[in-house]
């Protein structure tokens, strides 16, 4: 017994290229000034659910471990739950 071909497809994570598209010369540094960060400073963003098998616990203890040696970095979370979000990085 075998799988047939054809009976199952991939469904990829869709998204609007006029939303989604590289950046134009300039667009991403005043998106930076914008949100307050500093030129060198990295951000790392999560869109989406907060379900556990996405490790936000690591990446908010990353963050908190290059807070801690000097590096300027943000964490930005971004979902439905607000309430969530912070008793997930707090």
């Amino acid at each position: 017994a075998g799988i047939r071909r054809g009976r199952f497809f991939t469904v990829m994570n869709g998204r609007d290229p006029a939303l989604f598209r590289p950046t134009e010369p300039g667009e991403r540094s005043r998106a930076r000034l914008d949100l307050g960060l500093a030129p060198d400073e990295l951000l790392t963003v999560h869109l989406g659910s907060l379900g556990p098998q996405y490790g936000l616990e690591r990446i908010a203890s990353f963050h908190e471990a290059l807070a801690s040696s000097g590096v300027q970095a943000r964490f930005l979370l971004l979902n439905r739950d607000p309430e969530r979000s912070r008793a997930l990085v707090s």
